[in-house]
């Protein structure tokens, strides 16, 4: 299949048989924040709010609904968790959430849905 759109809000998983250079063009420069669903379970999603915004002011507006957090970059997995326990030391703590990146969410709400506004 062949991707021809992204849309913000939502995270993209890229596998590769390779290593390579994969390029996305037509970005848009800066982001407005907006509402994205959450879901019991996991969730890849985008984040569109203030750039290097602190986690934990972002996952307030989550209540105890979330469980734990993970993202990869430069090469390395970063996570944080309400149990840190769950995070293990081989993992760099995440601190602050990116503009424009993708994390993994888990939620533990049961089955109804969480709007997470950004």
């Amino acid at each position: 299949n062949t991707l021809t759109s992204i849309e913000a809000g939502k995270g993209y998983w890229a596998y590769m048989d390779n290593p390579a250079t994969l390029t996305i063009s037509g970005q848009p420069t800066t982001l407005s924040p907006q509402s994205v669903s959450l879901y019991n379970g996991w969730n890849l999603v985008g984040f569109s709010g203030a750039d290097n915004a602190r986690i934990d002011d972002e996952l307030a507006k989550l209540a105890n609904d979330w469980a734990i957090v993970w993202t990869w970059a430069n090469g390395e997995w970063y996570g944080y968790a309400q149990n840190s326990s769950q995070i293990p030391l081989s993992v760099q703590l995440l601190g602050t959430l990116k503009q424009s990146c993708a994390y993994w969410i888990k939620m533990n709400s049961g089955s109804r849905e969480v709007e997470w506004i950004q």
